[in-house]
């Protein structure tokens, strides 16, 4: 899930370790998390198909679902899925409002009992968090004691479940979380990597999504066993550069570690609401807040920035991320703004409706260290924007897809 964005991780990637292949790590991911609260709040939802959403989608038609339970997901209800396909599909769901600051604080709460185990830990989401538990087990065995421990303190304390992987490298921790949903707990060592990947869907694979799995289709590839099983030669002449990273990804040889984060990189908030085709009111209001929360933080930690990015994810989950850099460090609002502002105009009127905005700020600088402060644009952002100008311009989509992990379209 997308709907918060992290001021800090705890750790960033770094490169597969080629003299360590023995490490330990931990995907944790929490069990259809928004729609698990909701059951929680209001136990007479159990074994109900609930959609967290718009509740007024029976009515208007708008919206996309955020999440949905196990009894919805089985007539084929599924996050981004508009609300009206959904409740086609499953006509006596119960709609249940999201209430962030519940899942905020319960996420919070969990990863606080992670963080007490005093382990490398990056945080990837609300609902989802990786340790390398390499410091305190010494094989597989322990690891998965601990994984039984830290989801029964997490039941204990959080009242939730949660879906555990456990794998020498990050990304085979993550396919292993998802493997036994809802609660369970997968081992993936390099000698079960042949029975793991039996017949597994090639979309399991994180940052393969709907796009890519039809492009690998129509090379003859639809499960992870007739990845596993050709060479890496095969494999590079076949799907060129991304047939070696498919390669080592099915074998254990991607990124397998977590090291402590330096400084900071980067600063983003971003923000999933219900956006109809045509309502850049809307989208206007999420702009506001979102850059003005960003621009809170840069000048709250001290930082003067090159680059502002803008993210827009539209209602089918076609994302466009677009930045723009200047050549000298600043904070200047009105040039931050009118910035990130450029970059998100020229698809606010887009036909599909937009239902996630994120702006961000990159390429750091403490402020003590600033020299030159520019105001790059000589004209600040209108005070009042031509809505309607926008939406008569409305425009066809743009299809540029990005998956909820790092695509890999750009390899073909």
């Amino acid at each position: 899930m997308s709907n918060f964005s992290y001021e800090e991780f705890n750790v960033d990637e770094e490169e597969y370790d080629n003299e360590n292949e023995s490490r330990i790590n931990l995907h944790l991911d929490i069990d259809y998390f928004f729609a698990q609260v909701e059951i929680l709040k209001n136990p007479e939802l159990k074994g109900k198909p609930v959609i967290v959403g718009h509740t007024e989608a029976r009515k208007d038609g708008r919206g996309v679902v955020l999440t949905c339970s196990y009894e919805a997901r089985v007539f084929g209800v599924h996050s981004g899925l508009a609300m009206k396909i959904a409740l086609d599909r499953c006509p006596d769901a119960i709609i249940v409002k999201s209430d962030y600051q519940e899942y905020k604080e319960r996420s919070n709460k969990i990863m606080n009992i992670l963080r007490n185990l005093e382990v490398p830990m990056r945080q990837a989401g609300i609902d989802e968090v990786y340790l390398d538990l390499t410091p305190i087990c010494d094989d597989y065995q322990q690891a998965v004691k601990l994984a039984a421990d830290i989801k029964q303190e997490i039941i204990d304390e959080v009242q939730l479940t949660v879906s555990i992987g456990i794998a020498p490298t990050l990304k085979l921790a993550k396919i292993g979380s998802d493997y036994n949903k809802p609660d369970g707990v997968t081992i993936i060592t390099h000698n079960t990597l042949e029975s793991i990947f039996d017949k597994l869907a090639l979309t399991k694979i994180p940052g393969i999504g709907k796009k890519t799995a039809e492009r690998l289709k129509k090379k003859g590839f639809v499960t992870c066993d007739q990845i596993f099983h050709r060479s890496k030669s095969d494999l590079i002449n076949l799907l060129g550069s991304s047939g070696e990273y498919f390669y080592r990804l099915v074998h254990g040889e991607t990124t397998n570690r977590i090291v402590p984060r330096g400084e900071r990189k980067s600063v983003s908030h971003s923000r999933t609401f219900v956006g109809d085709p045509g309502d850049i009111e809307r989208s206007m209001e999420y702009f506001d807040k979102l850059f003005d929360s960003t621009y809170e933080t840069l000048i709250k930690e001290e930082f003067s920035t090159k680059t502002v990015t803008a993210t827009v994810r539209f209602n089918g989950f076609d994302t466009i991320t677009r930045s723009q850099s200047i050549p000298h460090y600043t904070t200047e609002r009105a040039t931050l703004r009118s910035m990130a502002f450029q970059l998100i105009e020229p698809h606010l009127s887009d036909e599909r409706g937009i239902r996630l905005l994120g702006v961000g700020f990159s390429n750091l600088k403490k402020r003590d260290a600033l020299q030159t402060s520019l105001d790059f644009f000589t004209e600040d952002m209108p005070e009042k924007i031509d809505i309607e100008s926008l939406r008569a311009e409305r425009t066809k989509p743009e299809v540029i897809e990005v998956e909820e992990e790092p695509s890999l379209d750009d390899y073909f």
